[in-house]
């Protein structure tokens, strides 16, 4: 989805279009390093994904790297439910 919205939005340079930054973040999520652990959370719709977010978790934050959501779901603001979501599951667990 992030590249199709790189493609969409003529992001020539998005970050993972570019075979070196895909290399680097398989290798984070190959990692175990307890102070950086790669993060992805979804937000689904049944069995479609409407959004979905990459990034790291260093410590107590998370780097917030790669958004996404489906176009088809735009009205219903997917990005910012997903977000809430992970807001109040940082805030559980602290």
């Amino acid at each position: 989805l992030k590249n199709a919205q790189y493609l969409r939005t003529g992001k020539e340079g998005g970050a993972l279009l570019d075979a070196a930054n895909v290399k680097l973040l398989e290798a984070l999520l190959q990692d175990d390093d307890p102070h950086a652990q790669p993060r992805l959370s979804t937000l689904k719709v049944g069995d479609r994904l409407v959004a979905g977010h990459f990034g790291l978790q260093c410590a107590g934050t998370l780097h917030y790297w790669f958004p996404v959501y489906d176009e088809a779901f735009a009205a219903y603001s997917p990005a910012r439910l997903l977000m809430k979501h992970v807001l109040h599951a940082a805030s559980e667990a602290g």
